[in-house]
């Protein structure tokens, strides 16, 4: 959780997130679908003091910006209407526009499913979700190192294959 992941950075340790409700297996499914970039943020309101995800749209647009790639936006919830989403990716979205950038969607956060959505070769990602996401952006925040694995299926990878690749 948020308290732990805090606490594992103050003690200089490398966090791996693994399946939060969704977002690391969106992630690795984002990774093996070609995405160039990967980053998680907390919606809006979730995570003071640690997150601040205006800064995460601020950092995936500067990727997006250096690799000379787009950037897309996923977000919850996974059932729900478009406006909700924006809603609750705002400040990651205000970050990415005051870089100068407009993503290219905002797509559901639906784990592996997710990467059907679009073609995530040459595509920098952003995560927004409240499990985590928030976690993912605090994290960074405080200046620690984190990376996602999961343990459920992908859409390239079955059974035990993904916690393997880890």
């Amino acid at each position: 959780n948020l308290s732990g992941a805090v606490e594992a950075v103050k003690m200089g340790r490398f966090i791996v997130l693994v399946d939060v409700i969704d977002m690391s297996t969106t992630m690795e499914a984002l990774r093996e679908a070609g995405a160039s970039g990967l980053w998680g943020a907390a919606p809006q309101g979730k995570g003071e003091p640690y997150a601040n995800p205006y800064l995460i749209g601020r950092a995936a647009a500067r990727e997006a910006k250096d690799k000379r790639v787009q950037l897309g936006v996923i977000a919850e919830p996974r059932v729900g209407g478009q406006k909700e989403r924006e809603i609750r990716a705002k400040p990651v979205l205000e970050g990415i526009r005051d870089e100068g950038l407009t993503p290219v969607g905002i797509w559901p956060n639906v784990g592996a499913e997710t990467a059907r959505f679009t073609d995530w070769h040459d595509m920098v990602a952003v995560v927004v979700s409240e499990a985590g996401g928030t976690i993912f952006d605090a994290v960074w925040q405080l200046g620690g190192r984190i990376t996602t694995a999961t343990v459920a299926r992908t859409l390239l990878s079955k059974g035990a294959e993904p916690a393997k690749k880890c």
